[in-house]
């Protein structure tokens, strides 16, 4: 029985019945004792139950209740005008329009806050879904940007250490140097993870960042995936300047091209390039390779999360470097987009602000 209420259909088809048993007995009551019976009683004060239910459930269409009544009232008068003075049936019509009209509005006004209360809750759920979301995804890339340079961090003070006990100080020395470098690289990726939840919080604006510098560093990074393969990097001397997060900016540089480095083969020679133009208030940049490109029908799901193609197997990886990428591109207001064809390298272009 209680399931059956919560339906809104049974829950209408019982007010409307309420309803007409209110109005018909009403109207009966009013009619049999004050009309027929002549008794003293006064039965058109029962009419007020209906009409205040029906402006609390019917809102402003509960007026036209209301004006049935001071229809009703009206007929009363001309059927037996001595039985009540015409003033004080016109007053009582009035009453009958005037609660009629001030509980449908706070009715009305009750539902619309309502209303608006529930809209309000949607979108802070949204926003909170939204919100763990990308907490889900800077978990992701905060992983996937430390656990790199922890490990080469690991493989070098192995080699250290070797070169240590064998007497190799320049061998010794680079490592020790390589480890140096690398330890300021955690460190600055912990700095701009602090920054990035500053700026979140409202607590500043993002400065330009140098495009061209943020590349440098990138593949003074990637000197370890770099050695001893036969790869050039070309920068553009005028990359243009964007105002973005520089840590988003660095994952997004550094899974670009790592991706580009990663899927070469080894054997041959192979060209990175790294360019783009500003446009109005955008800014579109570019990272090309000459390596064996992507078909077509696979370019999409290069973006998604854990996606390895045919071509990866036996290459490290999890598979969420380009879905960093698009993550923290999509993050700023920008997109990123893939032109390849198999055999003849890949371009992928992504925008970033030149400012907010």
């Amino acid at each position: 029985m209680l399931t059956g209420l919560k339906n809104p259909s049974t829950r209408g088809l019982l007010k409307a019945a309420l309803m007409i048993v209110l109005v018909s007995g009403s109207v009966f009551l009013t009619v049999w004792f004050h009309y027929v019976q002549k008794t003293e009683v006064i039965f058109q004060s029962i009419f007020y139950i209906p009409i205040i239910l029906g402006c609390l459930w019917y809102d402003r269409a509960g007026i036209i209740l209301a004006l049935f009544f001071v229809l009703l009232v009206i007929i009363f008068t001309f059927i037996s005008p001595a039985e009540t003075p015409v003033w004080e049936n016109a007053v009582r019509g009035s009453a009958y329009i005037l609660t009629a009209v001030v509980v449908a509005e706070l009715s009305a006004r009750r539902k619309a806050l309502i209303a608006n209360l529930e809209v309000k809750v949607e979108e802070r759920t949204a926003e909170l879904k939204e919100s763990n979301k990308e907490l889900d995804g800077f978990a992701s890339a905060v992983s996937h940007d430390l656990v790199g340079p922890l490990a080469t961090l690991h493989g070098f003070a192995e080699i250290a250490k070797d070169a240590a006990a064998s007497g190799k100080s320049d061998l010794e020395m680079e490592s020790l140097d390589t480890i140096d470098r690398l330890s300021l690289r955690v460190i600055h990726t912990v700095e701009g993870l602090l920054e990035h939840a500053r700026i979140r919080k409202g607590g500043g604006t993002l400065p330009i960042v140098d495009t061209g510098a943020v590349v440098r560093d990138v593949i003074a990074d990637l000197r370890g995936p770099l050695r001893g393969r036969d790869i050039e990097v070309e920068i553009d001397d005028d990359l243009p300047g964007v105002q973005v997060e520089m840590v988003k900016l660095k994952q997004v540089f550094t899974n670009l091209i790592g991706n580009a480095v990663k899927h070469a083969a080894s054997h041959k020679p192979l060209l990175v390039e790294v360019g783009g133009y500003a446009k109005s208030d955008m800014v579109t940049l570019y990272v090309r390779d000459d390596g064996p490109g992507i078909d077509a029908g696979q370019q999409e799901k290069v973006f998604r999360e854990f996606t390895r193609l045919g071509t990866d197997e036996g290459t490290p990886g999890l598979g969420l470097g380009l879905a960093i990428v698009r993550r923290a591109v999509e993050g700023w207001g920008g997109r990123v987009w893939l032109e390849s064809a198999p055999g003849e390298g890949a371009t992928f272009y992504f925008t970033a602000p030149a400012k907010y």
